[in-house]
C-alpha cells in the first residue's frame, strides 16, 4: 500500500499531551500520508481514568474502507482496548498485550529539538567522558512505586566518574535529601551527558520501564543498563540487565565498563532499534501496516 494513497484524519490538538499528539502525526506526514484535522475526533478522546487519554485516528485508504484506530499516549498501561481494533498503546504489560498492540515509547521532551540535534549527539558518543549516568526524578517513590531509583543513586554515591542524583517530581513524593539531589542542567546538556556516558541507567517509573530516558538513550546510541522487561515492545529491545538484589548493580556496571566491545554492541543495536521501531515514521508505518 502506497502511503500517498492513505488519508489520515487526526485530532487537531490535545491540550496537555502536545508532544505525544505531535509525534505520531509527524510520522504520518513523514511517510507521505495526507493528514486532515478532524475536530470530531477531539470529542471522542476522553480523560478516563485521569491522565490516560486514548486518542482517535481515522485512516481511510483512497477515501474508502476507513478504519478507526485508538492509541494511548499516557504514561500508564492502556485502559480502553474495547474502543476499537486495532488498539495501540505506548505502555502495555506483557500479560495484557492481546489484543493491544505495543507501539513503543515516544520522545517526550521537545522532540523537534531532539531530532535537530540527533546527528551531533550521535557523533558525540565517540567521546566518552562519564562512566555512568544515573539521574532520575523520584516519581517511583510513594504508594505506587518501588523506590528503586533512590536505592540505586544511594549505592552509586562516591563512585568515581559517576553522575548520579534525583530531582523532585512533585510535592506528592518524598523530599529528596540535599546529598542525593541532581544538578539541574539544560535539556541539551542532558542529552549531551547521555551521549558522553559509557552506561546510562534507565529504571522504571510509575508507568513501567519504557521511560523517555530509555528512548533518548536508545536514539542517541549509548549503552542502556536496565531491568528485565514486564512490558510489551514491538520486539524486545536489548540492554545490559540489572536484577536486584541478586545481581548487585555495582558488579553489573563494573562488567559493562570492563567490556567495551560488548557495551558498544548493545549501544549500536539499541540505536538500530530506535531507528526501526521508535521514530515517528516507524510508529506511523506500524499503524498503517496493521490497519490497511
Amino acid at each position: 500500500m502506497v502511503a500517498k494513497k492513505i488519508e489520515v484524519r487526526y485530532p487537531p490538538s490535545f491540550p496537555g499531551v502536545q508532544r505525544a499528539w505531535w509525534y505520531l502525526r509527524e510520522g504520518f506526514e513523514r511517510i507521505g500520508c495526507k493528514v486532515i484535522d478532524d475536530a470530531q475526533l477531539l470529542e471522542e478522546g476522553h480523560w478516563s481514568p485521569p491522565r490516560s487519554l486514548p486518542m482517535a485516528v481515522h485512516i481511510a485508504v483512497l477515501k474508502v474502507n476507513g478504519k478507526r484506530v485508538w492509541y494511548d499516549c499516557s504514561d500508564f498501561t492502556p485502559c480502553h482496548p474495547e474502543l476499537g481494533e486495532p488498539y495501540f498503546a505506548k505502555n502495555v504489560l506483557l500479560e495484557d498485550s492481546p489484543p493491544v498492540i505495543p507501539l513503543g515509547q515516544y520522545l517526550g521532551s521537545e522532540p523537534q529539538l531532539f531530532f535537530k540535534n540527533l546527528p551531533r549527539l550521535r557523533e558525540l558518543t565517540q567521546h566518552k567522558t562519564i562512566d555512568v549516568l544515573a539521574v532520575f526524578s523520584n516519581i517511583d517513590e510513594g504508594k505506587r512505586g518501588s523506590g528503586l531509583r533512590r536505592k540505586v543513586v544511594e549505592r552509586l554515591q562516591g563512585r568515581p566518574n559517576v553522575v548520579a542524583g534525583l530531582w523532585q517530581w512533585n510535592h506528592n513524593r518524598p523530599t529528596v535529601p540535599p546529598e542525593l539531589q541532581a544538578d539541574t542542567v539544560p535539556l541539551l546538556a542532558h542529552w549531551e551527558r547521555i551521549a558522553q556516558s559509557k552506561v546510562v541507567i534507565c529504571l522504571p517509573g510509575v508507568g513501567g520501564e519504557s521511560t523517555r530516558l530509555r528512548t533518548e538513550t536508545l536514539a542517541i546510541g549509548s549503552c542502556v543498563l536496565t531491568v528485565n522487561s514486564k512490558q510489551a515492545w514491538p520486539v524486545p529491545p536489548l540492554g545490559w540487565l540489572y536484577d536486584s538484589p541478586g545481581n548487585p548493580i555495582e558488579d553489573v556496571i563494573d562488567r559493562a565498563i570492563a567490556h567495551p566491545d560488548d557495551r558498544e554492541m548493545v549501544a549500536q543495536q539499541g540505536r538500530g532499534y530506535f531507528d526501526e521501531y521508535l521514530t515517528p515514521e516507524a510508529m506511523a508505518r506500524r499503524v498503517v501496516r496493521e490497519v490497511v
